[in-house]
């Protein structure tokens, strides 16, 4: 049996933590697992990752317990939290801004860690047309550069047990992974904090995980089930592009049939619903995208909302920047950040996740999502669903 850990009354397992469906599915316990006796095993019937424990294996140890972010949330009373420097910012190879999610500098980042030899390797996600969720981890390295494909390695609306891949890390090495808040979060909890991890953390911005449950029915919409999806990149905010076999499907972002798909909540993790951290608030470095109306309006390539929060962090950009790698746009204010993505810190930092009506809410999507009855959806029953919840946000504060 897992080595158990008593919080308060109840005392918690990864076995518990499953089935009481608060698994981010993140893959830390599987990757920091010491006798790879956790597995991540895909549950089609919830379209995401779930860990396995071989009990033979199993020493007892509580390391996937103490790494594991649904125990402690580590909630803050700051809405950004800790940063040296707020900006916008974006490449400057005009390939790899266009198809990258928003402005490419994670993309141009990563490969500066590598070619200036300050990490040996970089662990991220990236699109695998031989997974089950056409999403995969992938150890970059300096022979496996990221700049011809951008965006293979653009966001990915998934969630993705990238962490497992770290069964085959050597603390002696010098890496950098490129996750979100759960995961930089997992990281931060084997690392022994903030300070102490040598893993240089480069987060990202997340509302909640998606089950692949969404790509699937958007494919059988599109009656496309074989093709290839791409979620974002080609400009911004860009487009979603499921390429098939015999056609192709090119909707932009905004407004689009995946998008209020996505938007709905139908098909988050359950588990996401805990999560207070949307701006990976433990990682050196963090990005969104900058969703402030003027730029929705008048931006067509991206660019990258940066929040440096280490002194690493901000060294690394700098030498970037006076490389000509990345372009400073301007400096960013706080309540500015705060505004370009109010509405899902409403449910992660306000009081909207404890009111009655979200609660209802939340309580019809489970029933929508349990009965499969979003089978039967179109565009404009998933945009009357999005309205709904807009309207129950917009009833309060941050």
């Amino acid at each position: 049996m897992i080595k158990e850990c008593t919080k308060g009354r109840s005392t918690v397992t990864i076995e518990n933590i499953v089935a009481e469906k608060k698994c981010m599915s993140c893959g830390a316990c599987s990757g920091f697992c010491p006798k790879s006796a956790i597995r991540m095993s895909y549950i089609d019937e919830e379209g995401l990752f779930k860990p396995i424990i071989d009990h033979a294996h199993c020493v007892e140890c509580g390391i996937c317990l103490k790494c594991c972010p649904a125990i402690d949330h580590w909630k803050k009373d700051a809405i950004i939290g800790e940063y040296k420097e707020l900006l916008l910012a974006h490449s400057t190879n005009g390939t790899v801004r266009h198809w990258s999610t928003s402005g490419g500098v994670i993309n141009e980042l990563v490969r500066f860690l590598l070619e200036k030899n300050i990490v040996d390797r970089v662990l991220m996600a990236g699109f695998d047309k031989n997974s089950k969720i056409e999403t995969s981890g992938y150890w970059i390295t300096k022979r496996n550069d990221l700049k011809n494909n951008p965006r293979n390695y653009a966001s990915r609306y998934v969630v993705v047990p990238l962490l497992e891949k770290l069964q085959d890390y050597d603390e002696a090495e010098k890496i950098a992974v490129v996750g979100t808040p759960c995961q930089i979060r997992a990281i931060c909890n084997r690392g022994g904090g903030v300070s102490a991890t040598k893993i240089f953390r480069i987060g990202i911005t997340c509302s909640g995980g998606m089950s692949y449950k969404a790509t699937e029915q958007y494919k059988q919409i599109q009656h496309c089930q074989a093709g290839r999806m791409y979620y974002r990149g080609d400009g911004w905010p860009g487009k979603n592009s499921l390429q098939g076999t015999d056609k192709t499907v090119d909707s932009n972002h905004l407004g689009s049939l995946f998008e209020v798909m996505f938007s709905s909540q139908i098909f988050k993790n359950p588990a996401c619903r805990e999560c207070h951290d949307h701006f990976a608030e433990y990682s050196d470095i963090s990005f969104c995208d900058f969703w402030n109306e003027e730029e929705k309006r008048k931006e067509k390539e991206g660019n990258s909302c940066v929040i440096v929060r280490s002194e690493r962090a901000k060294l690394i950009l700098d030498q970037m920047i006076a490389a000509q790698k990345i372009e400073e746009v301007r400096k960013l204010g706080e309540k500015e950040i705060i505004q370009s993505q109010v509405q899902v810190l409403k449910i992660k930092k306000g009081t909207t996740h404890n009111r009655i009506p979200y609660k209802y809410f939340m309580m019809f999507i489970d029933c929508v999502y349990r009965h499969r009855v979003y089978k039967r959806f179109g565009y404009r029953t998933y945009m009357r669903i999005c309205m709904a919840y807009g309207k129950i946000c917009s009833l309060y504060k941050l």
